[in-house]
């Protein structure tokens, strides 16, 4: 909660849409919403266009390409 008030921290940026592959940054935060969740899936933009992400239970976290399609918020 101290970083939404923290005014040492840059400011978050939210665009609706899917994001430009080149656009993204190591650090960035990728979010799919879909229609009727309740609970967003976000992943952590990597080095090389890779995102790190909690891909279920068995298959714990993971680190994997981009697909930036799956996306609706950045």
């Amino acid at each position: 909660a101290e970083q939404w008030v923290n005014t040492n921290l840059a400011p978050i940026t939210i665009r609706e849409g899917t994001p430009q592959l080149s656009d993204l940054q190591p650090g960035d935060l990728l979010v799919r919403l879909r229609s009727g969740e309740r609970i967003p899936h976000i992943v952590l933009v990597g080095h090389s266009q890779t995102v790190v992400e909690a891909a279920g239970i068995r298959a714990g976290v993971v680190k994997q390409a981009c697909d930036v399609n799956r996306f609706t918020h950045h």
